[in-house]
C-alpha cells in the first residue's frame, strides 16, 4: 500500500507498507499487551513483555518501508537490554500510539483516494 504524503517542508514523504493486514494484527496484539501492562506484577512478566515487545518491532520493521522505519527509530528508540517496568509501559504506550496513528492514517488516505476515485468518476459521466 502507498500512502502519499508530504512533510512540513512540502517534500513527498510517500511511506510504504507491505503487509497492512499484518500491520492492523500487530496493532491489535500491542492494544491487548498495553491492558497487560497495566496489570503487570513488577518482575514476574517483564521478561516475557520485553521479548514480545522486540518481537513486535521486529515485525514491524519487516513490514515498514525504509522512511517508516526510520520514524520508528526517531520516535521510539530501542529499550535498554534491562528495562524497568516503567520503561516498558512507556515503550509499549509509545508504540501502540504509533501503529494506531499509522493505521488512521491509512484509512484516512483510503478515505482520500476513494473521495479521489468518485471525483474523477463524475467529471467523467458528467463530461
Amino acid at each position: 500500500m502507498e500512502l502519499h504524503a508530504t512533510d512540513a517542508a512540502g517534500r513527498d514523504t510517500s511511506s510504504r507498507i507491505s503487509e497492512p493486514a499484518r500491520l492492523v494484527r500487530i496493532g491489535s496484539l500491542l492494544a491487548r499487551l498495553q491492558q497487560q501492562l497495566r496489570e503487570l506484577d513488577e518482575d514476574a512478566d517483564r521478561e516475557q513483555l520485553l521479548a514480545t515487545h522486540r518481537r513486535v518491532r521486529g515485525q514491524l520493521e519487516d513490514i515498514l518501508s525504509g522512511g517508516l522505519a526510520e520514524e520508528l527509530d526517531a520516535v521510539i528508540p530501542p529499550l535498554p537490554d534491562e528495562p524497568t517496568a516503567g520503561e516498558l509501559r512507556v515503550a509499549h504506550a509509545q508504540l501502540t500510539g504509533w501503529v494506531e496513528g499509522l493505521l488512521r492514517g491509512i484509512q484516512t488516505a483510503i478515505q482520500a483516494q476513494q473521495h479521489s476515485a468518485e471525483q474523477a468518476l463524475r467529471q467523467r459521466s458528467g463530461a
